[in-house]
């Protein structure tokens, strides 16, 4: 017996089996049956969850499972507690679980998870009850409860889907509607993902078409006024671009070709639960073994030795990692995620959107209101040339002190190119203030300050605005007939629209009011990255017209929309106003247009606003047709509204106003207009060539807003400014230097300079088309005392209740942050919610890591060296 002892060394002296040896195939099937283990139990603890009702014979015959295995569980843990911790202190044992770990993070990575899969409760449904063919036709479908559909779509896609789901009761519809969305989600982007897995680098990717000369023509046209730099931002967005069309087509293909496959990976990942990972019950299984492995090496051996200096570090990293483990697992339990929709001036809120679903309300123990709120966004400068006009949109040009801008480029006596302009920003300013400018005749045809020609106009001021100590009666302001966004006045109340022409005579007056209400509402423009386009296609529209756009595909204008605007309560839903077109005020102009490819009869709706840039924002590549680019310029004159009204003048005659059936009605300056409505107009004077002496007032004491410390100045609503100097032909005698003040304001053309020759001008504005460098919102926290009365709970001054982005206030273990905006409701803050009371465990685990970390590399060796330098000195 003692030789066979000896050669299997299974045995000890004793004659008792020696311990098993783990290894790593074995240690991980170890794993792997408790994760299944603890998935199974996990959707039994779920399902008995679920139930609406006492429990039946079959939910006690599932609780007494569970009970039952757990005393199991309990009593061979305790009975073989040698074993099961010799398991986890096996090498191979620990390696399996930090593989395996690794590989759940990464299939949480690599499949796409389902909408809102940071809610727990969030499941996406059976619907084996349905018949596979009905979900096959169904999946096809556009969506019939896409609220932004237009109605007769909504309508044609709600009878398309009751044609297919004939038989199927509303929870049937609601779970193959659900689960249509998530498997389309799933399809895109595993498509997406395995069509550029398989093409490494782009080898094998549609090769792009070379660009044709006419836009080649363009781009060269357009670096003569923009240079090179800008005409290689636009030639490598069009190339990154140009291919998309091509791409997207070979993706739908390639999915098309292998639905089964999707369908099958998308049915496997939901019933493992892998589209949301980490919430599932076998990761949550890993975790508890995860950390069940670090508690076992952590505590063994002689306990005497665990806080030594050769085993403090070790013993602090494993109890940090410990803790990082727990606090993930609370974080599980118990986090929720949401936003507070927020006004300055409401009162205090105590509920929020749980993960941004209205559906899903959760209150706070105490409520928050807004204080202050304001967002900061980029200077830009855009320049446009009055002779040269492209379709496209000029380049915006964000501003730094120092920053050098050169254009319109012409060939010198050498032939070399050389810019005409050069734009230098000498500084900038968070506050400015836009005086009123002073108008006269210019003098000359020459005068470097004359803008052509100007009608100012005054309006009786209710609002009780003031001057210092002195109340102000009335407010002016310009139309100029050479400025488009200035030629027009639009009747606040919606009863009349004024234009300002000048010269031509009264018949071209004449011609311009009796405009034709011919439904025309503006022009769309067309551009497609997969074309190249520089300039794009530009069509007048009107509500039902049918456009052929570039690249292939057909538009269909199915609704105007002149303040276009969303509901709040239900996010990406139109708030549609049922009034007839002419009697909407143009506030925020949109269009709905329906996009159908002609390749492969694809449908999609989409919103165009005017003053909405989708590629500034970053969200074209959201759209279907993402290589369609579209834009749109309402026109105020010829869109359905309110009676025309045209102001003509010219130096050889009075001015006059001209109705649209032609008719002339006399006018002196100091006379107030004829008009429709109640809105008083009064015209105060005429020039046939304006001479501006433009007052704008730079603070230069203003701070410039940046970095984390609270700024009152930050929420200051005052317009911001800019110095520029401007060059014209730099480097040869006839080089002209002036410095320009602007101010974002376009009071007294505050935001708009005119050189002598009228060649261009410049435009200054704050960009809100893009995301702001900055916001922040300061909040005040309210409570309730023993009778239930609210107060305002004091919780420090203003810098401690400001949130941004990245910077957190918290109370009562909620954590708020600034989330977003709308540049059109200033009063209105999004801010996220986070409660997640996992989050100071999380913290403290990493902060026990690194010291422990310290302890162990860096400590350790220094002492255990003093050490031996000392014991061999005594020695």
């Amino acid at each position: 017996m003692s030789e066979t002892v000896e050669t299997t060394g299974r045995r000890g002296d004793e004659g008792r089996a020696a311990p098993f040896k783990w290894g790593f195939g074995s240690a991980a099937l170890v794993v792997l049956s408790a994760m299944v283990m603890g998935q199974v139990l996990g959707k039994i603890v779920e399902r008995l969850h679920q139930v609406p009702g006492p429990f039946g014979a079959r939910e006690w015959l599932l609780v007494a499972v569970l009970c039952g295995f757990a005393i199991s569980l309990g009593t061979y843990v305790v009975l073989q507690r040698g074993a099961v911790a010799r398991f986890f202190r096996s090498m191979y044992a620990g390696v399996a679980l930090v593989v395996l770990s690794l590989v759940a993070v990464m299939t949480g990575v690599l499949v796409p998870q389902i909408t809102g899969f940071e809610d727990a409760s969030e499941r996406i449904p059976s619907i084996r009850d349905i018949k596979t063919a009905t979900f096959d036709a169904y999946v096809a479908l556009p969506d019939e409860r896409n609220s932004d559909l237009a109605p007769d779509q909504l309508a044609q896609a709600r009878a398309r889907a009751n044609t297919v789901l004939a038989g199927l009761d509303q929870d049937q519809r609601d779970r193959i509607w659900k689960y249509r969305e998530e498997y389309q989600a799933f399809r895109w982007a595993e498509g997406y993902f395995v069509f550029h897995l398989l093409r490494p680098y782009g080898i094998g990717m549609p090769p792009a078409p070379p660009l044709i000369p006419r836009m080649l023509e363009g781009l060269e046209r357009f670096e003569k006024k923009y240079g090179k730099e800008e005409r290689q931002n636009r030639e490598k967005s069009m190339r990154a671009a140009f291919n998309g069309h091509a791409v997207s087509q070979a993706i739908g293909a390639s999915i098309h070709a292998h639905e089964k496959a999707y369908r099958t990976a998308f049915e496997v990942a939901t019933f493992l639960d892998l589209n949301r990972t980490y919430k599932s019950n076998w990761f949550l299984t890993l975790m508890v073994l995860l950390c069940s492995g670090v508690l076992a090496n952590t505590f063994k051996g002689n306990p005497a030795t665990w806080l030594s200096m050769r085993k403090v570090g070790y013993m602090t990293v494993h109890l940090g990692v410990m803790t990082i483990l727990i606090g993930g697992a609370i974080s599980k339990s118990l986090s929720v995620r949401g936003i507070l929709q927020m006004e300055i001036g409401k009162a205090p809120k105590g509920d929020f959107w749980a993960y941004n679903d209205p559906k899903k309300p959760r209150w706070m123990p105490f409520s928050l209101q807004l204080d202050r709120f304001a967002r900061r966004d980029w200077k830009t400068l855009q320049v446009e040339f009055t002779d040269e006009q492209f379709a496209s949109n000029p380049p915006e040009y964000t501003l730094w002190p120092g920053r050098k801008v050169d254009l319109d480029f012409a060939p010198d006596s050498n032939g070399i190119e050389r810019p005409r302009i050069r734009l230098e920003v000498l500084s900038l300013h968070e506050r400015a203030r836009a005086l009123p400018s002073e108008f006269s005749e210019a003098k000359d045809a020459g005068d470097p300050y004359a803008i052509g020609a100007l009608a100012e106009f005054s309006l009786p001021r209710t609002d009780g605005a003031r001057d210092g100590d002195a109340k102000v009666d009335e407010e002016t302001f310009q139309l100029s007939p050479l400025m488009r966004e200035r030629s027009i006045f639009y009747d606040p109340d919606g009863k009349f629209r004024l234009l300002v022409h000048n010269g031509g005579g009264v018949a071209a007056a004449q011609e311009v009011a009796r405009a034709k209400d011919d439904g025309r509402i503006g022009l769309m423009s067309m551009r497609v990255g997969a074309q190249g386009d520089v300039e794009p296609t530009v069509a007048p529209i009107r509500v039902g017209d049918t456009l052929h756009a570039p690249g292939g595909y057909t538009l269909e204008i199915v609704r105007a929309a002149p303040n276009f605007a969303l509901d709040r309560n239900a996010p990406h839903k139109e708030v549609i106003d049922p009034r007839p077109l002419a009697e909407q005020l143009p506030s925020n102009p949109a269009v709905i247009v329906r996009i159908r490819s002609d390749a492969d009869g694809s449908v999609e709706e989409r919103p165009v606003l005017e003053h909405f840039d989708y590629e500034a924002e970053g969200l074209q590549s959201n759209f279907q047709h993402s290589d369609l680019v579209l834009n749109l310029q309402w026109d105020l004159w010829t869109a359905p509204g309110p009676e025309r009204r045209v102001l003509h003048w010219d130096s050889a005659a009075a001015p006059i106003l001209v109705a649209p059936d032609g008719s002339q009605t006399a006018l002196l300056v100091g006379d107030a207009l004829a008009l429709p409505g109640t809105t008083r107009i009064t015209l105060k004077r005429l020039f046939d060539n304006a001479h501006i002496e433009r007052r704008v007032d730079l603070d230069p004491g203003s701070p410039v807003i940046q970095g984390p410390q609270f700024e009152a100045s930050f929420y200051s609503s005052a317009p911001t400014g800019s110095r520029i100097r401007v060059t014209t032909d730099p480097g040869t005698p006839q080089e002209k230097v002036q410095t320009v003040d602007l101010a974002s304001a376009k009071e007294g053309f505050a935001n708009t300079w005119f050189p002598s020759d009228k060649r261009f001008y410049l435009s200054y504005y704050n960009n809100d088309k893009t995301m702001p460098f900055e916001w922040r919102s300061v909040l005040s926290v309210w409570e309730r005392d023993a009778d239930g009365n609210p107060y305002k709970k004091a919780v420090g001054p203003e810098h401690d209740r400001e949130i941004r982005v990245n910077d957190y206030f918290e109370y009562r273990g909620y954590r708020f942050f600034q989330s977003n905006a709308d540049p059109k409701v200033p009063t209105y803050s999004g801010i996220g919610v986070v409660y997640d009371p996992g989050i100071p465990f999380v913290l403290f685990g990493m902060y026990l890591t690194i010291v422990g970390a310290v302890l162990r590399f860096i400590i350790r060796p220094i002492v255990e060296s003093y050490s031996r330098r000392t014991q061999a000195v005594q020695a």
